[in-house]
């Protein structure tokens, strides 16, 4: 049995070095925590170690054979007796490692979809009258992709800068290197000083692939995936092969209904911290319409599939909050608004009525009626409610992207309100509810829903340049402006500050 074991580099950690009468195994000081084969989250810039550990034998007999740290973790339990790989080889000969990425396919790709005509991923009835009504878990579909010798992926000798190719086998065709950011195998010689000794024969000579992967972002195969600067999930497999036969980690196959196991090693790379930074660890994972939980957890706990509520709440959830899931609609009893319903259309932001002080509550819009009582309030509006296209007028709509999650002070909100006829700004990580116009197929009152990430139109006001966040139809996760959308009927909110706490975007 092959397993994985990873863990995140420690800033300014030195390389494995080689003792006079062999190798030395890394030391832990190496990883800012002990290797474990829990998935990994880690931020953009970080170095992630995978090591490969070989299982041979079973009961007493089983022996450990990896370069894994001193400490490391497999399936809660701690690796105390880790043998050289050398040993290994000593049983069973020369040995080679070989690494594999593990990456869902955006749809359907052999296996029929669940509803006929629409190759999206859905637990549920897609679009319709029926739309919404349970059907089962359906089968995410995987594919592997060889990790090759190139620029990207490449073996160094001590003090030679220049990558080294694998030896070329006579009669082997000449395969030109593919380019591939943020994949490493390091340190060759020295690893390869770790899999023998220097007496043995075993053909380990510089460019032999060996049992430590080093990754630094997230390197997806379809080139609509490759455009998130490296973010995202990503899988992993290794295997080992010799003359008598081949032994492997999980991989593709390891896939039950509802998404592949969690024995595939997972690494996830965010942006940053909070509701926003989260979000994008979730770049490469299909969108599964009614994402619900499975055999191994809910689907988007594991980062096997989410739709478009319940990515949020699973972002807000590795970001600190306690949070169930629930719809599109369900998000707004967790939240509160801070504009009224709006309309983006390619050019511009419209009022659906005319705009005085105040922002509508929940409670009251869905009353659906003005408040008439309290003068200086604005009229109450119904979500989803169809306004008529003469009450339209633009709309100016400050976007707070310097006192992004923190309190603003009395005399910046002062000076927003005067300078923006009373409208409170958006802030990256609001919520915005979308009900597309002319489109009924989903029969709900709010089709879609979405977050703020960027300021990337008119700087400090809200218009349709502004980027969101959002799961894309057979997509997954997208990054793309408000006026993709358009013309759609939108209203931003904000959650509670209690939940903004726990996720620690305020003081």
């Amino acid at each position: 049995m092959v397993r994985i074991v990873g863990c995140i580099a420690a800033p300014g950690a030195a390389r494995i070095s080689a003792g006079r009468h062999g190798p030395r195994r890394p030391a832990a000081s190496l990883c800012t925590a002990p290797s474990s084969s829990r998935p990994i989250q880690a931020k953009m810039g970080q170095k992630i170690l995978l090591y490969a550990v070989v299982l041979w034998g079973r009961g007493r007999n089983r022996r450990v054979y990896s370069l894994a740290p001193k400490g490391s973790m497999l399936d809660g339990r701690r690796l105390r007796h880790i043998e050289p790989l050398s040993r290994l080889e000593q049983r069973l000969g020369p040995i080679t490692f070989s690494w594999s990425q593990v990456e869902p396919y955006q749809q359907h790709h052999a296996l029929p979809p669940p509803n006929r005509g629409n190759p999206a991923y859905s637990n549920a009835v897609l679009f319709g009258p029926r739309h919404g009504r349970w059907i089962g878990l359906d089968r995410i579909e995987y594919h592997e992709t060889r990790l090759v010798h190139s620029r990207a992926i490449r073996l160094r000798s001590p003090g030679s800068p220049r990558p080294l190719r694998p030896p070329q086998q006579p009669g082997q065709p000449h395969e030109p290197p593919t380019r591939r950011r943020g994949i490493r195998l390091p340190w060759a010689s020295r690893l390869a000083r770790g899999m023998t000794s220097r007496r043995s024969p075993s053909g380990w000579a510089l460019g032999s692939r060996p049992s430590i992967l080093e990754i630094t972002r997230a390197t997806p195969t379809a080139p609509r995936l490759r455009v998130w600067n490296g973010l995202g999930t990503m899988r992993y497999k290794v295997a080992v092969e010799w003359a008598g036969g081949r032994i492997a980690s999980d991989g593709k196959d390891a896939n039950d209904r509802g998404g592949i196991r969690p024995t595939v090693f997972r690494v996830s790379f965010r942006r940053a911290d909070g509701l926003v930074g989260f979000l994008t660890s979730y770049f490469n994972v299909p969108n599964v319409f009614g994402s619900s939980t499975g055999r191994w957890g809910h689907q988007t706990d594991r980062y096997q599939g989410a739709d478009c509520a319940d990515v949020i709440i699973g972002a807000a959830r590795r970001a600190g909050a306690k949070l169930r899931y629930t719809s599109a609609a369900g998000l707004r009893h967790l939240a509160r608004p801070v504009t009224p319903i709006i309309l983006v259309t390619k050019t511009g932001i419209q009022a659906l009525a005319p705009v005085r002080r105040g922002i509508s509550s929940n409670r009251s819009a869905a009353a659906g009626r003005a408040d008439s009582s309290q003068p200086g309030r604005a009229p109450r509006f119904q979500p989803g409610r169809r306004a008529a296209p003469s009450a339209r007028r633009l709309l100016s709509i400050p976007f707070d992207r310097n006192l992004a999650f923190r309190r603003t002070s009395h005399r910046a909100r002062t000076h927003l309100a005067r300078s923006t006829h009373a409208l409170r700004p958006v802030r990256p990580g609001d919520l915005v509810l979308i009900d597309y116009v002319n489109f009924n197929e989903t029969h709900r009152t709010w089709d879609h829903v979405a977050v703020l990430s960027q300021d990337r139109g008119r700087p400090g006001v809200l218009d349709p340049s502004d980027l969101i966040l959002h799961v894309g139809y057979l997509a997954g996760l997208t990054e793309a402006p408000i006026r993709d959308e358009a013309p759609a009927r939108i209203q931003v909110l904000r959650f509670h500050r209690s939940i903004l706490r726990a996720m620690h975007m305020v003081p």
